[in-house]
C-alpha cells in the first residue's frame, strides 16, 4: 500500500476511503474495518466543510468592510466639496477651510491603510466638530458614525480570516488522524488475510472520465 500524502485534497483522501470501504462493507469479516474509516472520513468531511464556509465568510467580511470603506470615502468626497463651495473654490489648494481639513489633500484622508482609516476618521470628525459653519459642524456624527462601521467592518474580517486559519489547522489534523487510521487499517487486515490478499483494497481508484457536454437539440422557431 502507498501511503497517502497528508498534502492530498480532502477530496482525494475521501475518494481512497470510498473505494476501500466499499471493498471492506462487501465481507462481513471486514466490515467492522469499514466502520472505523468512515467515521474518521466522516470528521475529515466535516473539517474541510468547517474550513470552506470560514473561507466564504471571509470573503463575505471582506465584502461588507471594502463597502463600508467605499461608502466613508464618498462621504468624505462630499465633505470635501461642501468646503469647496464655502470656501468659493473649485480645486487645488482650496481656501481655507479646505486647508484646515484637508491639508493633505483627499487621499490624506482616504488614502491611509484600511486597519488605521477608523482612527484617521475619529481625528476628521473631531476637526469638524470644531469648525464654526454649521454645514461642516453637522458632518461630525455622520463621519464618526462612518468611521465606527468601517472599524466593525474591520475587526469582523480579522476575526473571519483567523476562524480561516483555526479552520485549516483542523483540516489538517483531521486528514493526518485518517491518514494513521488507514495505515491501522491496512495493518490489521494484513493480519487477517495477509499482505497480498490485502493490497487490492487499498489500490488509488481510477479517475472518472469528464462527463461531456450534452448536445442540446437546435431550437425551431
Amino acid at each position: 500500500m502507498r501511503t497517502p500524502s497528508v498534502k492530498y485534497s480532502t477530496e482525494k483522501l475521501r475518494g481512497l476511503s470510498t473505494y476501500t470501504c466499499a471493498k471492506l462493507s462487501a465481507k462481513a469479516e471486514t466490515k467492522d474495518l469499514a466502520v472505523l474509516l468512515e467515521a474518521s472520513e466522516m470528521e475529515l468531511a466535516l473539517a474541510d466543510e468547517g474550513w470552506r464556509g470560514a473561507e466564504r465568510n471571509a470573503l463575505v467580511q471582506q465584502a461588507l468592510r471594502d463597502q463600508a470603506d467605499e461608502e466613508a470615502d464618498h462621504g468624505i468626497r462630499i465633505i470635501l466639496n461642501t468646503t469647496r463651495s464655502l470656501d468659493g473654490t473649485s480645486g487645488g489648494k482650496g481656501g481655507p477651510r479646505q486647508q484646515r481639513l484637508f491639508p493633505k489633500g483627499l487621499l490624506g484622508v482616504t488614502a491611509v491603510p484600511i486597519a488605521a482609516q477608523p482612527a484617521a476618521m475619529t481625528l476628521f470628525a473631531g476637526l469638524l466638530a470644531e469648525e464654526e459653519d454649521a454645514s461642516l459642524t453637522a458632518f461630525a456624527a455622520t463621519v464618526t458614525a462612518a468611521g465606527q462601521k468601517l472599524e466593525a467592518g474591520v475587526e469582523a474580517f480579522a476575526a473571519a480570516n483567523q476562524a480561516v486559519t483555526i479552520a485549516s489547522s483542523q483540516v489538517k489534523r483531521a486528514r493526518a488522524a485518517w491518514i494513521r487510521l488507514y495505515e491501522k487499517v491496512y495493518g490489521e487486515l494484513v493480519s487477517r488475510i495477509g499482505k497480498r490478499a490485502a493490497e487490492p483494497y487499498f489500490k488509488a481508484p481510477k479517475k472518472l472520465p469528464t462527463p461531456k457536454d450534452p448536445v442540446l437539440p437546435t431550437p425551431t422557431l
